[in-house]
């Protein structure tokens, strides 16, 4: 869920320069206070889990250190009072983890976010739960994966096709895993949203990955196909990842016959 990765030092030095020339990426409502500290503490005790030799958290009562060798953070702090710790709960954990971070309250049939941190490159500020979210247990931990193609480095949707076809290996595939969790101390409902993406280039280099992703768009219902954006381009990636294939394959008879 939070696992650091090997570039966990870089992801989180690019997450603290977004953050800090888009002000819009945090929003803290005064109520949802009481639920940051609780969704820091359970990511806090989550990253323990992934990694116990770099991090740790030490509670006595109230009383709580805070320690991140990866980053060089060694905090004491006091649960509930903000003045202990150098910046807002949700701001201070939002830094160090390698996801979004969102606070759900359910009102009128819907869910609002009454508190988010939103520090990927990919992702705008503006939220739809989507109805795949609304189905959701809130008393679990619940993951839902979604994905579709991406032109552009920021993860928005196909909206032009490339012109020639090597231009296809510059798409991108779009993957975002999202984590539904009910906070321990207050109930509140988090969502926390990582987001990977790979070229169709990349993807190519491994025929077992082409020869999957090219099934999985051409078997897409139209509904669901019109749902991610690729109803338009669905063909077209079929069928370059085929091509890629095929050029694999004879790239590697034309070695045997050679040798």
């Amino acid at each position: 869920m939070v696992d650091p990765g090997p570039d966990y030092a870089e992801v989180m030095a690019s997450r603290a320069a977004t953050l800090a020339v888009d002000q819009r990426r945090v929003r803290l409502s005064p109520h949802m206070t009481p639920a940051c500290w609780d969704v820091m503490l359970y990511l806090m005790g989550r990253l323990t889990q992934s990694c116990p030799t770099s991090m740790e958290l030490h509670r006595d009562g109230t009383e709580h250190r805070w320690v991140n060798r990866l980053l060089g953070i060694d905090q004491d702090f006091l649960l509930g009072n903000s003045g202990t710790l150098p910046q807002h709960p949700l701001a201070f954990i939002g830094k160090q983890v390698p996801v979004d971070i969102r606070l759900l309250t359910e009102r009128d049939g819907g869910w609002c976010v009454d508190a988010e941190l939103v520090a990927s490159s990919f992702g705008p500020v503006a939220f739809d739960a989507g109805e795949s979210l609304r189905l959701l247990p809130t008393d679990q931990v619940c993951c839902r994966v979604n994905w579709t193609f991406s032109d552009d480095g920021a993860g928005n949707e196909v909206k032009q096709h490339p012109t020639t076809d090597e231009g296809w290996g510059g798409l991108q595939l779009r993957i975002d895993v999202d984590h539904l969790i009910p906070l321990p101390m207050t109930g509140t409902s988090a969502l926390l949203s990582r987001t990977r993406s790979a070229t169709l280039a990349d993807i190519a280099t491994v025929p077992e990955w082409a020869g999957q992703l090219a099934d999985a768009v051409e078997a897409l219902p139209e509904a669901i196909a019109a749902s991610k954006g690729v109803e338009s381009c669905r063909v077209s990636v079929a069928a370059w990842l085929r091509s890629q294939i095929a050029d694999a394959e004879e790239a590697v008879v034309q070695g045997e016959s050679a040798a």
